[in-house]
């Protein structure tokens, strides 16, 4: 996704609340590098370093039991791999918690070249609060959530490797 587009989906979700919540969300902007001029949109993960495995990347999940929970922040993971038991890695859990005043699970995603991705957005008991199925290279998804603990579901279709994942709260 585009500087601009998560800069015109952050305007429009502001322009809605409150404005202590507009000005953290210039502040998770500014500090995703979403909200500079310059356009850049990299920054480096802000996981725990119990929450990064091997070379910066997160580390495999394949369950909500596993599931790392992650800070707003930029990721990066691979599917396709082989797991210990010889299957193909085609799903990654991750859990985002929700603070009282905030409203919005917001992700960006870059995926391999000729990737197809299923992602969905749960709660603790699983109902789905938003889906879809995306080519890459670039997509965002958002859902509309209450405080809590929320779960990101990914599942390969198609290809394999390395991805990126920007996880913004609102």
């Amino acid at each position: 996704m585009s500087t601009w587009q998560s800069s015109i989906r952050a305007s429009f979700l502001a322009s809605r609340l409150p404005l202590a919540i507009t000005m953290a969300i210039g502040l998770v902007l500014l500090v995703a590098g979403c909200g500079g001029a310059t356009g850049s949109t990299s920054a480096s993960p802000t996981a725990s370093p119990s929450a990064t495995g091997q070379a910066g990347l997160l580390p495999d999940s394949q369950s909500k039991a596993d599931a790392p929970l992650l800070a707003p922040g930029t990721y990066k993971a691979e599917l396709g791999d082989k797991l210990p038991n010889g299957r193909r890695d085609v799903v990654d859990w991750y859990k985002v918690r929700v603070g009282q005043n905030q409203g919005v699970i917001d992700l960006s995603m870059t995926l391999p070249k000729g990737a197809t991705y299923y992602e969905e957005i749960l709660t603790p008991g699983g109902k789905i609060t938003n889906k879809g199925s995306f080519a890459g290279p670039q997509f965002g998804i958002a859902a509309p959530v209450g405080p809590g603990l929320f779960y990101i579901r990914l599942e390969s279709v198609q290809g394999s490797g390395r991805y990126t994942m920007v996880l913004n709260v609102y």
